[in-house]
């Protein structure tokens, strides 16, 4: 029923490298591309829409993009650079929309850190005529709803108020009832956040990485249990499983026992997680890891129950999959 139409078009990873790989070669892939979003856009215009395409972070600009496409200038790390495709689109015409991300997926906690950073950027976008925030399911679609909910509130406020605008106390109080879960939930979604940036030492003592699309949590969690590699030493993870502890007891009221329960199982998942990593790091028995194997088993129950009172059922078996290997104590892919 609306006016526009998302064609997509973005992630052409394999373009050049099918059938029209000696066309890119002739021709350069940026031709190519553009005739090909040319043509699904006349499709839409025909249909009486206004497409809308993903402009990739390589841009593709090319003059035989038509005038009337709007851009989905997109990005999602705090870093991330719109403004540079922004202009080029700019030069050429065409409406740009801003379109950063809730930092919610890969994640069962959210990163706030990074999800107000990227929001900043998307509010800077000069000359942008909107700010389309996104929220994707990438690891199986497994992170709570609140904590998605946080971030298209954010990026509200980002779009409304402009860059650095953060009010806490407005998140909670208009999206949860409870002006003191917003700082709440911005302190759950900054837990490993020293990790994900880079600033702690590995598992080994070597430097830290900055880790991108997941955070520390997440990226432990799919690390298969006897690898040698991983992000954080001992007390890394110590602090993480303080932090959580302290969040679980300041846990403030919330409107409704499904959310409660939702943020419930973001951090009994985030605290299983520490455990997990502690464990790899020193005592890994295989009673440690039945343990394990039989808290996953509860939490998979949640998982499952949750998803059923906000979502339909199809999704749910591929998402409860991710889980099912660490119910197997003797688990390594």
């Amino acid at each position: 029923s609306g006016a526009y139409a998302n064609i997509g078009c973005d992630e052409p990873w394999d373009l050049g490298k099918g059938r029209a790989a000696e066309a890119c070669a002739a021709e350069g892939k940026g031709r190519i591309f553009s005739r090909h979003v040319s043509r699904v856009a006349k499709i839409v215009r025909q249909l009486g829409k206004r497409p809308q395409y993903w402009c990739d972070p390589e841009p593709n600009e090319d003059d035989g993009l038509p005038r009337d496409l709007v851009v989905l200038i997109w990005g999602y790390e705090a870093e991330s650079d719109l403004h540079t495709r922004a202009a080029a689109h700019r030069a050429a015409g065409r409406e740009i929309w801003a379109a950063p991300g809730t930092s919610c997926w890969n994640s069962a906690t959210g990163r706030s850190w990074n999800r107000r950073a990227n929001l900043d950027h998307a509010a800077r976008t000069p000359d942008a005529a909107g700010l389309l925030c996104t929220a994707w399911g990438d690891g199986g679609h497994r992170q709570p709803w609140p904590i998605t909910l946080a971030g298209f509130a954010d990026a509200a406020m980002a779009a409304w108020s402009g860059p650095g605008a953060w009010d806490d106390p407005a998140l909670g109080l208009q999206v949860f009832g409870n002006p003191e879960a917003g700082a709440w939930l911005t302190a759950l979604g900054a837990a490993d956040a020293e990790l994900c940036r880079g600033e702690r030492p590995l598992r080994n003592g070597t430097a830290g990485k900055v880790l991108y699309n997941r955070n520390a949590l997440w990226m432990e969690m799919e690390t298969p249990i006897d690898r040698p590699e991983g992000v954080g030493d001992i007390p890394a993870w110590e602090e993480i499983g303080e932090r959580l502890d302290t969040l679980q007891r300041g846990r403030p009221p919330l409107p409704s026992a499904q959310i409660s329960g939702e943020l419930d199982f973001a951090l009994a998942l985030s605290r299983w997680t520490v455990d997990r990593a502690l464990l790899r790091r020193g005592n890994l028995s295989m009673e440690n890891r039945k343990a394990l194997a039989f808290r996953m088993v509860d939490l998979i129950e949640t998982h499952r129950h949750q998803w059923l009172a906000r979502s339909r059922y199809g999704g749910l078996e591929q998402s409860t999959a991710r889980f099912l290997p660490h119910c197997i104590p003797e688990f390594a892919l």
